[in-house]
């Protein structure tokens, strides 16, 4: 019983490590989705600071046509790529920043299930050698008390 018992908590173990690794792997995953979430917002707030920029350094004097037609043409150009860099942030979190924590998630969820799976056969194991040394007690005050018994009748026949 101890050899099935030990073979099942070694399994247990492996499971459990072999969810500890997905998880960490997972974590990484996740904090590099974050990173280039990070670097993607970080664009977002460029363009739109760019785009301020350029709509507060327009000049007070009359411009000519082609240099204001320029200016305006100049403002759309940072507006579309602030769009562009908000919509590009947008489909990553949504996305794979989305299925990176879900993925850390369900593998902390997995680890969770396997650590204590391990933790079951641990106590089962602990109770079958409590229950093993129990019974060793036991047969060895069985095995005193059969002394006792049988120097006792062997006093009385002499």
């Amino acid at each position: 019983m101890q050899g099935n018992l030990d073979a099942l908590i070694d399994l247990r173990r492996e499971a459990e490590n072999a969810a500890r690794i997905a998880m960490e792997l997972a974590t990484t995953r996740r904090s590099q989705a974050e990173q280039v979430q990070a670097r993607l917002l970080a664009r977002v707030r460029d363009a739109q600071d760019a785009l301020g920029r350029a709509r507060i350094d327009r000049p007070r004097a009359p411009e000519r046509v082609a240099e204001a037609a320029m200016r305006e043409q100049y403002a759309a150009d940072l507006a579309r790529r602030a769009a562009r860099a908000a919509a590009a942030a947008e489909v990553h979190r949504s996305g794979a920043l989305a299925k990176a924590v879900a993925a850390e998630d369900e593998a902390r969820a997995l680890h969770e299930k396997a650590r204590r799976a391990a933790a079951a056969v641990a106590r089962i194991m602990e109770r079958a050698e409590s229950q093993e040394a129990s019974l060793d007690r036991r047969r060895v005050e069985d095995a005193a008390s059969d002394f006792a018994s049988a120097a006792f009748v062997r006093r009385q026949r002499l």
